[in-house]
């Protein structure tokens, strides 16, 4: 790694959530969960493409966001490489998922709650 570690500012965090937000409404994915903390983010979303393409758009659109914002440089790297992405394929899986993006992350910074939840 040739830079530190990147820390989402409280305000960092609210422009990501936007950012996240308007990927799926864009591509026609349900976000359902979404809390995005200091340094990475947990999600719960149900889409028809591949996982690999929805942590590559919603790091695409909240890069271009930050820097938009003036946030973040253009040489600035904001997220690490890969992503560690599960299926789900039952309702108890899922909302166990939602909890854990919701509740288990300790104190609660940038959250979007679905619809349902």
């Amino acid at each position: 790694m040739t830079q530190e570690p990147f820390a989402l500012s409280p305000e960092d965090r609210r422009v990501v959530r936007e950012a996240m937000l308007g990927a799926c409404s864009f591509r026609g994915w349900q976000l359902l969960a979404l809390h995005v903390r200091s340094n990475h983010v947990h999600g719960v979303v149900d889409a028809t493409a591949a996982a690999s393409m929805v942590v590559n758009g919603w790091k695409a659109y909240s890069t271009r966001a930050l820097r938009r914002a003036g946030l973040v440089t253009d040489h600035r790297n904001v997220w690490g490489h890969g992503a560690s992405v599960h299926g789900i394929t039952t309702r108890e899986g899922l909302q166990s998922a939602i909890r854990y993006v919701l509740e288990g992350q300790g104190e609660a910074m940038e959250v979007y709650r679905g619809p349902e939840y």
